[in-house]
């Protein structure tokens, strides 16, 4: 009698609706992969849609078959929200879905912005009057598989004012052309 082989596949465990499609490995090799959205030896989380999705492997030597399954459990896609066109020195509001998530600096920031956070998705960013250029802030809902989502603020230098310069006795009133002019 031949004994049974056992099949052992690689866990995958959490997957994002975002990622590229995740190669399965098992051993022993030369056994078929089999389930919702599996193609050859991959599992395509975007076909997929959000749950858990059983993946099967089989593997047969001639006289026996086995198998083994594990469960992939696909998030939410993050939504940061849409990208503004904001002016410094101002406060914005931004909340992430699903619910639960994070929000995190891009590294590649430049001075001029705070964050505050006000629950686990919702933060408050404050630009300062010095703040210009592209800001991105990541949300992202897990540690497992980078699921992640970028809101990008473009934020436009406050103007420079320049005054015309009157002059006047006491008692009279100068009435003064001010011009804004981008930095």
């Amino acid at each position: 009698p031949h004994a049974a082989i056992k099949p052992v596949m690689d866990e995958i465990g959490y997957v994002c609706s975002a990622s590229d499609p995740i190669q399965l490995k098992a051993s022993p090799a030369g056994g078929v992969f089999y389930g919702n959205s599996i193609s050859g030896d991959s599992f395509s989380s975007a076909v997929a849609g959000e749950g858990d999705h059983l993946i099967y492997y089989e593997y047969q030597d001639g006289f026996c078959s086995s198998t083994y399954d594990t469960i992939v459990v696909k998030n939410y896609e993050p939504n940061a929200g849409p990208d503004q066109e904001v002016c410094a020195a101002s406060t914005h509001h931004i909340s992430g879905l699903p619910l639960n998530g994070r929000w995190m600096n891009h590294s590649g920031n430049p001075a001029g912005s705070s964050r505050s956070n006000v629950s686990p998705n919702d933060e408050i960013i404050n630009f300062s009057s010095i703040a210009s250029g592209i800001y991105r802030f990541i949300y992202s809902t897990d540690d497992f598989q980078n699921c992640r989502d970028t809101m990008e603020f473009k934020v436009k230098p406050l103007p420079a004012i320049t005054m015309i310069e009157n002059s006047a006795c006491l008692g009279e009133t100068i009435v003064n052309n001010l011009v804004a002019q981008s930095p």
